[in-house]
């Protein structure tokens, strides 16, 4: 390529290194919003250098765009912008800044049937892809960068796989040496698990999961217990001030600048609550990496490092069993735990209840609020047996979090999960990040029976207890809908569908939309909180299903008020109706819609319109008295009741 003239990259929106036209190997743009004063973040675009002078303005623009994310989100959307570059780069043509709109598109496509025909990447990876590069295409043309072109379509139908429960997970390391020094409990669980391998029924996965659950659940208590115990001993051995740092320095220091200590210190420093009180009292709530001084080389030397820290601070590996404890016992997103603030976790006006507020980041930031229990700290004694809620291990976050606020950048200071140091290294105050939580839990569950054998990963956990909630709620929608806190029904049922029904049997997969559209009326008899239904959407359901002759049948004033009646009943309120005709229409509209089902599923309406408007029917014929029921059902033998056929989608 010939040379060129290349502008000065600082008159750029954002302090970039200056790239004079022989070093493209250093186009690292530095990114100031994702910096911090103790870690500089670049981003390498050295690849695309042979774009010549659009290197660094795409460069430079990318930064900008990527401002308001956190860096590894940025560092996730930099892969396609990357390939779509390079594929610029090496496109046989004159300089991309003299492109025209039609050569522009031209080449973006080129890249994108080229992304299409990977057989490495899945659909939804490739649509990704594509979602990334057409966001920054716009920014660029937003900016005056490059002039505006059409963009090619995304490919239609992509499905992304959901994360599998840990019904799934198979059986690792089948022999262990130490089986023998298990507990019988331990034994008899791990046996009844090998026993337990056919997910085509619904009630071994049912066990299976509880098993499970219920082992990572015990596990993780006792490592809390324990870890409690030890960390409230420090800390009171602190408050009382039994060891005065002060008294010991004036009696053994020869200097403090730099320390140096007499003999006879080492026999007075014999337990890690000493050293942890002469580390916080010489250099803070932060144990320095440096070992400069001896009495940081005796804690390099002779202790573990991890120890100490978890004893002085939050860190990946002392916060991670309270962590796993939260999403154990309720269906949260790892990404949502892992980045609650310290302000998450409110009081209510009853006192035996707490408020989690939290941001779903995949509901696009959708605010979810969840009533706990109260903290309980007699649950945390290592003699209790009572279950550690929530809000109890979360309120322990809150204490072990304290002495890190001050080191940490303004961004993450109101951060509930701040953590010092990977493995008990490093002195940066960091929030619980995806692969630092990643790596914490591979270190943990090395040491359970069970969980080293059955690996699954933290993000198994909520797929798991949606599943739960649907084999234990009889295939309620309604009851998996609120487990799962999903925006919408039409979501929890592409859930069941794809998850649940996967594994069952196939005739239990037949029965599973009708166990959820017919069974969903039983001990609920109040619809508007559990599916969002209002009287005006009750009567615009009823009104749509007239179009396929619903009460066409019946009289005007008998239409009218059973129309009424549905409306009543979304609001709770008890139905009579004491007509044979009318009841006799509804049984014979209730077969009607059930024959129809496998249309009415694939309709854009079925969610907002046919599985309420039969759970309302349902309601109703609940409601029937006896003898009324009774007739309508013999007057529907005889009736012969035409209806629309149902719409398709």
């Amino acid at each position: 390529m010939a040379a060129r003239k290349y502008d000065n990259l600082w008159k750029l929106d954002v302090v970039l290194r200056r790239i004079e036209p022989k070093s493209f190997s250093e186009l690292n743009v530095y990114s100031p919003k994702h910096s911090t004063p103790r870690r500089r973040v670049y981003f390498n675009f050295a690849i695309c250098a042979e774009l010549g002078p659009l290197a660094p303005r795409f460069a430079s623009e990318f930064v900008i765009w990527m401002a308001d994310l956190v860096v590894a989100t940025a560092r996730g959307k930099l892969v396609p912008v990357r390939y779509w570059m390079r594929h610029l780069a090496h496109a046989d043509a004159a300089y991309p800044e003299d492109w025209t709109p039609t050569q522009w598109q031209f080449h973006t496509t080129e890249w994108w049937l080229s992304i299409r025909s990977d057989p490495d990447l899945k659909d939804v990876t490739k649509n990704e892809y594509l979602y990334h590069v057409q966001n920054f295409i716009a920014h660029l043309q937003q900016r005056q960068v490059i002039p505006r072109f059409k963009l090619p379509k995304a490919i239609r139908g992509a499905k992304g796989r959901k994360k599998i429960t840990v019904a799934e997970v198979l059986k690792q390391n089948k022999e262990n040496p130490k089986d023998d020094l298990l507990p019988e409990d331990v034994k008899s669980a791990l046996a009844e698990l090998d026993f337990l391998d056919d997910l085509t029924d619904s009630a071994q996965v049912l066990r299976r999961i509880e098993i499970i659950l219920d082992a990572t659940r015990s596990f993780l208590e006792s490592k809390i217990r324990s870890f409690w115990t030890e960390w409230t001993a420090t800390r009171q051995y602190l408050d009382l001030g039994v060891f005065d740092p002060e008294d010991f320095l004036e009696k053994f220091a020869v200097s403090r600048d730099p320390l140096k200590l007499r003999r006879g210190w080492r026999e007075v420093i014999d337990s890690r609550a000493r050293i942890i009180a002469l580390v916080e009292y010489m250099h803070g709530s932060m144990l320095p990496v440096s070992t400069s001084d001896p009495v940081l080389r005796l804690v390099y030397n002779e202790y573990s490092v991890g120890e100490i820290r978890d004893l002085m601070h939050s860190t990946p590996d002392s916060v991670l069993p309270f962590l796993a404890l939260v999403l154990v016992n309720d269906p949260i997103e790892v990404s949502s735990a892992s980045n609650l603030f310290a302000t998450s976790l409110k009081t209510t006006s009853n006192p035996s209840n707490v408020r989690l507020t939290y941001l779903k980041k995949r509901a696009r930031y959708r605010k979810i609020n969840v009533i706990w229990a109260a903290s309980d700290e007699r649950t945390l004694k290592l003699a209790s047996r009572r279950r550690i809620e929530p809000a109890t291990a979360l309120g322990c976050i809150l204490q072990m979090r304290e002495p890190l606020q001050h080191y940490a950048e303004p961004a993450d200071a109101d951060r509930l999960f701040l953590v010092c140091g990977n493995k008990g290294h490093g002195e940066t105050v960091k929030v619980l990040s995806p692969p630092i939580l990643r790596a914490a839990w591979d270190r943990l569950r090395q040491e359970d029976p069970i969980l080293s054998r059955y690996r699954y990963t933290l993000d198994k956990l909520r797929p798991t207890l949606i599943l739960r909630s649907f084999l234990v709620s009889g295939g309620d929608i309604f009851a998996t809908f609120h487990a799962a806190r999903h925006k919408w029904l039409t979501t929890t049922q592409s859930y069941v569908n794809e998850v649940v029904t996967e594994k069952m049997s196939s005739s239990a997969a037949r029965e599973v939309q009708d166990v959820m559209t017919l069974s969903v009326t039983k001990d609920r008899p109040h619809l508007e909180k559990s599916a969002g239904i209002s009287p005006v959407r009750a009567r615009a359901i009823i009104e749509k299903a007239r179009h396929m002759g619903f009460l066409e049948h019946t009289g005007g004033q008998s239409r009218k008020k059973v129309t009424e009646d549905l409306v009543k009943f979304t609001q709770g309120e008890v139905i009579v109706i004491e007509d044979a005709s009318v009841a006799a229409e509804i049984l014979v509209f209730k077969e009607h819609l059930v024959s129809e089902l496998p249309i009415l599923r694939t309709s854009s309406d079925f969610e907002s319109v046919w599985l309420p408007l039969l759970v309302y029917v349902n309601g109703c014929l609940a409601a029937l008295p006896p003898d009324v029921l009774e007739r309508g059902r013999k007057l529907a033998s005889e009736l012969q009741i035409a209806y629309l056929d149902a719409p398709h989608a």
